[in-house]
């Protein structure tokens, strides 16, 4: 039988993923046409606010319109962080 602190690790590191991921497409959902032409802004991103909640990549004029089919994968994932 599998050791509960096993389980724990295993269920931490995939939830950890999932909640990246999720940060990961709300910032692509606002930013879609500047990600697209410069993917390294999902990084630059993520080191800058690891939440990536609010952040706009240089050059946005601060009327970041959710792409509606990423956020749909955004909030297939679970609960909103925010």
């Amino acid at each position: 039988m599998a050791n509960q602190q096993t389980i724990d690790a295993l269920l931490d590191a995939y939830a950890g993923r999932g909640r990246a991921l999720q940060r990961m497409l709300w910032l692509v959902a606002h930013h879609a046409d500047q990600i697209a032409a410069d993917p390294s802004l999902v990084l630059r991103a993520l080191d800058a606010q690891p939440q990536c909640l609010g952040w706009c990549p240089p050059g946005c004029t601060g009327e970041c319109t959710p792409n509606a089919s990423v956020m749909a994968r955004h909030h297939a994932l679970g609960p909103k962080e925010d």
